[in-house]
């Protein structure tokens, strides 16, 4: 398939005939036909996105908390203030500041819609515009030199055209006098590697920030619960610095680029899709065992983001129960280790899973300290926190079953 999903090309923006925007957004909402496919790698499975027409303009909509929402109509208005109208090697950078409307208590962040994100690059040949690594180091240096910290300049966050540069999404912006020091922490650096490597050499971004490093790392911010979580199940370490210099060491692997783009969702994108469907234990498992393949056997990860994206794709519109399948997909791709240590098959995980709850925690737990023996570097050996995570899998299983009607 030349794309993932060929919606993409062929979706039709739909108009709305109401008096204003906020009916408009409530039509939207309460009707079908208006969910945004036009980016490939966003599969909505929050079903938090609309598109539509109205007047001549066409929008994005998406729900946010009322105090994110506040906020990044707030950021945005400020950053517009210090760096809109910009030039950038010859494009205007435009900072899109969107409108908040709150309708029964929901909040809506409405966006007027500019074309498709940079990201888009990644699954079609037809996305026309790219942003070279000096045009990527200059907004970069134009933000630090404005004190303001953007985490989220991100490719899924760009969109191009030949005359403008225009940036979305404004929810996560620190304003410092303190901001090299600010950018100048792992945890940021290890997220624009992961997001901007799939278009620039990882050593280059490197080297960019060691040139701009005085005082290497001088403040890092509170720990995720991802970093926690993985820090519990991998490490332990002494400091937040070790912490997340073994998370980079991680991550990078597990979510790096693959061969022949367009015909799956890309590593990073998919550990987003699966951190939206469950909570943050899959979230951590899926790195940690895609770390795993990816280092052993490449081939055959590749082999499963595949079919994953197909399957993914081709149902999460329509499947009523697709958590649920995707649920069975993964802890599949997680059997496997168990599956060719004992020799052993199994035609459906499932029945194992209702048949006996302690033989398949035993099986998982298995799965998992036979995946961290392949880890280069040295690791915690704590039974009780992997039947944890192993338990943990259990619970999501019991909570995405479906329910059978006697």
């Amino acid at each position: 398939m030349v794309k993932l999903n060929e919606k993409t090309t062929t979706c039709f923006v739909k108009p709305i005939d109401a008096k204003n925007l906020k009916e408009a957004v409530q039509i939207a909402f309460s009707a079908q036909g208006y969910g945004f496919t036009l980016n490939s790698e966003l599969i909505d499975v929050k079903n938090r996105f609309r598109i539509f027409r109205f007047g001549n303009k066409t929008y994005l909509v998406k729900t946010s908390s009322a105090k994110d929402g506040k906020e990044e109509v707030k950021f945005a208005s400020k950053v517009k203030g210090k760096i809109n109208k910009k030039q950038i090697h010859g494009r205007e950078l435009i900072v899109v500041v969107p409108k908040l409307i709150v309708i029964d208590n929901t909040s809506y962040i409405i966006t007027e819609y500019h074309g498709n994100s940079l990201q888009e690059k990644l699954y079609s040949d037809d996305y026309p515009y790219s942003l070279t690594f000096e045009e990527f180091k200059a907004i970069l240096n134009l933000f630090m030199s404005k004190n303001i910290l953007y985490r989220g300049f991100l490719p899924r966050n760009v969109i191009l055209t030949n005359e403008f540069i225009y940036l979305i999404d404004w929810e996560d912006v620190i304003f410092s006098k303190r901001a090299i020091e600010n950018y100048l922490n792992l945890q940021y650096q290890t997220n624009l590697i992961l997001n901007w490597g799939y278009f620039y050499n990882n050593q280059d971004i490197k080297r960019y920030f060691d040139v701009l490093n005085m005082n290497k790392y001088l403040i890092e911010p509170k720990l995720c619960k991802y970093e926690i979580m993985l820090d519990k199940l991998l490490f332990q370490a002494d400091s937040i610095r070790q912490l997340r210099e073994n998370v980079e060491k991680i991550v990078l692997e597990s979510e790096k680029n693959i061969n022949g783009q367009h015909v799956c969702i890309l590593p990073h994108d998919m550990a987003h899709l699966i951190s939206d469907m469950f909570n943050v234990y899959m979230d951590v498992l899926f790195d940690v065992f895609a770390y795993y393949y990816r280092k052993n056997n490449e081939f055959l990860y590749e082999i499963f983001l595949k079919d994953f994206s197909k399957f993914v794709v081709d149902n999460y519109e329509n499947d009523k129960d697709f958590k649920y399948n995707c649920l069975l997909k993964l802890l599949n791709f997680f059997d496997i280790l168990y599956v060719e240590k004992n020799n052993e098959r199994i035609d459906n995980l499932s029945d194992l899973i209702q048949k006996d709850k302690e033989i398949f925690i035993s099986r998982m737990q298995d799965n998992i300290k036979h995946c961290l023996l392949s880890f280069d570097f040295p690791l915690i050996n704590n039974d009780d926190i992997v039947k944890q995570f192993a338990q943990s899998v259990f619970e999501i299983y019991e909570a995405e079953k479906p329910n059978v009607k006697l």
